[in-house]
């Protein structure tokens, strides 16, 4: 087995009005929804039914001047969460990426969702195939690729391997479970155990921020790279000892999981990591049960593809052309359009929802903090446009809307459906997400 090393028209345009990507929010999404119409209006389910299922909260990024030649879904390492991905996203877009990212449970906007608080990886592998399955329905033909970096890395792993007909590739950042000063954090989260202080919060979330952002070379830490992960309320750094437990355990055990992997994998590891062993990047890709491996080397820090607007150019240029290299290499040789597949809803709902007129469906729920970034937008649109288009809300949450949530298999939040006045729908769009990009499906929905 071969195993490669590489170092180194009107309507749009009252849209438009003032609006900036990411500055809509209120701080609170009650008050950003309030005069948006709700789609809910079904009768409560009998008690003892299923309670609503949760969905990941999802950002996207999409450069619509650009031919989409594949789609990736992103996972952030501990203690982030999916804006991580912000710069990185908005560079891949460009050479014709449609960039997803999650949060995970237990992070981000998880830790407003009651009862969803806590670090829960099994949940977090369900979120993750409904994303994917979400996504092949929107980008039928285009080739998907699942990404992650440290613990994010860990978990693309395991889910390559449990859900590998849904993914053309795997990139896996730094996912090793072997760390540097390891005994020491293992000692302090056993004397918390110990103690009964496993469900109070430890330090330990900040001691693996200065790790990931020392610089080896200059001797100190990235104070830009800490502040960026330590400043974002969403960044969720009071890890307990149980959390720390649950989290190398999983960790441990993508050693068995990669073994049973069958699509491509590519390996970055970074040569001045001060948080995870190089050397254990490199046991797991030898136990890789697949051909096709690939590990990439770098002179770079833990972090290379997260929070990257705050890494030196230079490394994080080289950690972008490496996944861009890899991911057009497994390319197919023809070009695919991206065209969505068709989803349909009931006629007679679908007459009642729309009401004559072209309808956005947005579904969101109350506790995500991305649904929140394109309240303020579509409140607006709602009430400069009423006569012309049609803004519907789903609270997700609601066991009112689960019919619908399933019939159109909405995998991550915020959607936006967008529907034809008939009701047949034009097309969608996953996560939050630039104006321009929302506008442009509405330009086309009105074309119909």
């Amino acid at each position: 087995m071969k195993i490669k090393l590489v170092s180194c028209t009107a309507v749009l345009t009252a849209l438009l009005g003032n609006f900036v990507y990411g500055a809509f929010g209120t701080g609170g999404l009650q008050p950003a929804w309030a005069d948006v119409p709700s789609g809910g209006s079904a009768p409560a389910p009998a008690s003892g039914d299923l309670a609503a299922p949760q969905l990941a909260p999802c950002i996207s990024w999409r450069n619509p001047n650009v031919q989409s030649k594949y789609a990736m879904l992103c996972i952030h390492g501990l203690g982030l969460y999916s804006k991580s991905y912000q710069t990185f996203g908005q560079i891949m877009s460009r050479t014709g990426g449609i960039i997803y990212a999650i949060d995970v449970r237990g992070f981000g906007s998880w830790v407003n969702a009651q009862g969803h608080e806590n670090l829960d990886f099994n949940g977090c592998l369900a979120d993750i195939e409904s994303a994917l399955k979400e996504i092949h329905t929107s980008h039928p033909g285009l080739p998907v690729f699942l990404l992650g970096e440290s613990m994010g890395g860990a978990v693309a792993l395991r889910a390559a391997s449990t859900y590998p007909e849904l993914i053309d590739g795997v990139i896996s950042a730094v996912p090793a479970g072997e760390r540097f000063k390891q005994k020491r954090t293992d000692l302090k989260v056993a004397l918390d155990v110990l103690s009964g202080a496993h469900k109070t919060r430890s330090g330990i979330g900040k001691q693996v921020v200065e790790q990931a952002a020392t610089d080896k070379q200059a001797g100190k830490v990235n104070e830009q790279l800490a502040a960026a992960w330590q400043d974002d309320p969403l960044d969720r750094l009071d890890l307990s000892a149980k959390d720390l437990m649950q989290f190398q355990s999983f960790m441990n055990d993508n050693h068995d999981a990669v073994k049973k992997l069958t699509v491509p994998v590519l390996f970055l590891q970074g040569l001045d990591d001060d948080l995870v062993r190089p050397d254990g990047t490199w046991d797991l890709m030898k136990e890789v049960g697949v051909h096709d491996r690939t590990l990439v080397a770098l002179p770079a820090r833990h972090l290379m593809l997260e929070e990257s607007q705050t890494q030196n150019p230079a490394e994080r240029r080289a950690a972008w052309h490496s996944v861009l290299a890899w991911v057009l290499s497994h390319l197919p040789d023809h070009a695919v359009a991206d065209v969505p597949a068709v989803r349909t809803i009931a006629p007679q709902a679908a007459r009642k929802i729309t009401q004559g007129l072209p309808t956005v469906l947005v579904f969101y729920a109350k506790w995500c903090d991305q649904c929140d970034k394109i309240a303020g937008f579509v409140n607006r649109a709602q009430k400069q446009n009423a006569k012309q288009v049609r803004f519907v809300k789903y609270d997700v949450d609601d066991p009112r809307n689960q019919a619908l949530l399933k019939e159109l298999s909405i995998g991550a939040i915020p959607e936006l459906i967008f529907l034809k006045p008939d009701g047949t729908i034009s097309s969608s769009l996953m996560g939050q997400t630039a104006t321009l990009v929302i506008m442009n499906n509405i330009a086309d929905m009105l074309k119909h």
